[in-house]
Parts: C-alpha cells; structure tokens; sequence
C-alpha cells in the first residue's frame, strides 16, 4: 500500500505538472512565470513520492528476486524508470535556467511576444515534459505487464 501512495503522489503530480507546463508554453510570456513557480514548487512532493516508490521497490524486489531478475519486464521497467530519471535531471536544468526569465521588463510587455531566448527554452520545457508523459504512461504500462507477468 506504501508503494501505491508513493507512486500515486508521484505520478499525479508528475502528470499534473507536466500537463500544466505544456499548456502554459502557449500563454503569453508574462502568464508563464506563474507556472514556472509551480513548477519548481512540485518537485519537492514529486521527490518524496519517487523515495516511497523506490524504498517499496526494493522491498518487494527482495520478496521475488530470482523471478525478477530474469524478467524482460522488470528490465524494461527498469530501463523507462532510468529514462525517467535522466528526463527529470534535464527538465530540472531547463526550468531553472536563466534563459526562461526575460532579460527585462522591456523585453517581454505584458502579453507581448517573448525573446527568442525566452521562447526557445520554454520549447525545450514543452519538449521535456511531453517526454515525461510519454514516459510515465509507458512505465505505468510496463509496471503492468510485470504484475501480470510475474
């Protein structure tokens, strides 16, 4: 039951934030600091979720070890959570840079059109977290397979 907490905090949050950054990279620039805020703020509930996740995996993959190990589902489970991980880095890296705030107030008025700067690391955030739902999907399907499977 632990498990299922950990990941339902952690997917829905994911889910959630993922979503809500896609669709505030079409809102006007001035709208999108809000959502960067938010942004940052739910990692720290995302991280929680993926420790309660991660410490009731390793319980249960010391209650089934040898059938896991030979699993070609549990690897590929284990390899979309991997991918996972290495999308999270990178779309904490590209929510955090400067590049996201403009430069001035002159360079972003309020519902205008933002820098180039701007508007390319908002793309790079879109295309990060389209990646990040793609992955949770995948890695919810995977997890269902190794229920099934096992």
């Amino acid at each position: 039951r632990l498990g299922v907490m950990g990941r339902a905090l952690l997917e829905g949050a994911a889910v959630a934030t993922d979503r809500a950054t896609i669709a505030a990279a079409r809102r006007p620039p001035d709208e999108r600091l809000s959502q960067l805020a938010a942004l940052r703020a739910s990692h720290r509930m995302i991280v929680v979720g993926l420790g309660v996740t991660i410490a009731s995996g390793v319980l249960l993959l010391g209650g089934d070890v040898e059938a896991l190990l030979v699993s070609s589902a549990f690897w590929v489970k284990m390899a979309l959570l991997a991918l996972l991980l290495a999308n999270g880095v990178l779309l904490t890296r590209a929510e955090g840079g400067p590049a996201m705030l403009p430069r001035s107030a002159a360079s972003s008025p309020p519902g205008g059109t933002a820098p180039v700067h701007v508007q390319a690391s908002w793309g790079r955030l879109t295309v990060l977290s389209a990646v990040s739902l793609t992955l949770w999907f995948a890695l919810l399907l995977a997890s269902t397979f190794l229920v099934t499977s096992a």
